[in-house]
């Protein structure tokens, strides 16, 4: 008897953010795939300033060979746990177009 599994029960997950949390702005991403796991990489990219006349302008971003993208956060993610990433990303993204479209279709109402 002293052999048998225990049974294995799912708890609820309690998320939480502690209060020196840093919320950083990412408008780049990155994934590597490694063994049996994901590796997410997000970044922040500040594109330069850009003054003076348009031929100056235009000879600065000539100049520019590349942008730097600053590395905020790397996540490590099991494969398996993707699939359920996806779905979730899926799922709040067609939220967002539905209430995009909801909020378009109020403004384009007649008055």
């Amino acid at each position: 008897m002293a052999d048998e599994p225990a049974e294995v029960r799912q708890l609820p997950l309690e998320h939480h953010w502690g209060e020196n949390t840093v919320t950083r702005f990412a408008n780049e991403f990155s994934i590597q795939v490694g063994q049996g796991v994901c590796y997410l990489g997000f970044y922040e990219v500040n594109l330069p300033i850009l003054m003076g006349s348009p031929e100056e302008i235009s000879k600065k971003v000539e100049s520019i060979k590349s942008l730097r993208a600053e590395g905020i956060v790397r996540v490590v993610v099991p494969l398996e746990k993707m699939p359920e990433i996806i779905n979730a990303i899926q799922s709040a993204l067609g939220r967002a177009a539905a209430v995009s479209l909801i909020a378009m279709e109020s403004k384009e109402a007649p008055k």
